[in-house]
């Protein structure tokens, strides 16, 4: 059984996984009793955080008065180690997704492919990547000034893109389209768009082949 006098009270509250408190001859052992009465403190109290089921780690609080931390003091402090541990939580789920976006922004940047991203309701380019650049002609910053209608020849309809049926993972299968470079030539792209929220928008994900040489 564990002996409490052979260690703090951070890791007893570890080893045992709750929260214990400490004061006068209870501040053992020892060595850290010493160091505690040095700095003035003549009680103690801690509660263990865990995470994922695991303890990972203890929050221990001191006062410089005798029998300072009660019940009461306890559930306070176990309230507030729940508190950090639903904090950091929600601190790590933010950066993991965080981490995602940026992967998934790397394969969008990356993609061989022309790829933009569009406002649904205005239609304006929020975002393209650098193939699409090299496709279209413009430059990025001219991309992101321009609308789908400024994509398509003068002879082309200028309202919303119709909808193909929708496939797999939510993607819509728009067909072949009537493009045009900064060049003026006219090119024929394969489209598929998947909807998405983009910068707290309603957007659409655009994936534009060029299948220029197959039509």
């Amino acid at each position: 059984p564990l002996d409490a006098a052979e260690i703090g009270p951070a890791r007893q509250a570890i080893l045992e996984g709750r929260a214990v408190t400490r004061s006068g001859p209870g501040m053992r052992p020892e060595a850290w009793s010493r160091a505690a009465e040095q700095r003035g403190f003549r009680s103690s109290a801690a509660a263990p955080m865990s995470r994922a089921g695991q303890i990972a780690g203890v929050i221990a609080v001191y006062s410089e008065v005798p029998d300072f931390f009660h019940a009461d003091s306890l559930a306070m402090l176990e309230d507030l180690a729940g508190d950090l541990e639903l904090a950091l939580t929600a601190i790590e789920a933010e950066a993991a997704l965080a981490e995602s976006a940026a992967r998934y922004r790397a394969l969008f940047e990356s993609s061989p492919q022309p790829m933009w991203v569009h406002d649904v309701a205005t239609l304006r380019l929020l975002a393209v990547n650098d193939a699409a650049v090299r496709c279209y002609g413009w430059s990025r910053d001219e991309l992101l000034a321009m609308t789908l209608a400024d994509l398509r020849p003068p002879d082309a309809p200028c309202d919303t893109p119709e909808k193909g049926s929708s496939g797999e993972h939510g993607l819509d299968d728009d067909g072949i389209r009537r493009h045009r470079r900064k060049d003026g030539k006219a090119i024929h792209v394969h489209v598929t768009t998947h909807t998405l929220e983009f910068e707290n928008r309603a957007a659409e994900l655009v994936l534009a082949t060029d299948v220029t040489e197959q039509v």
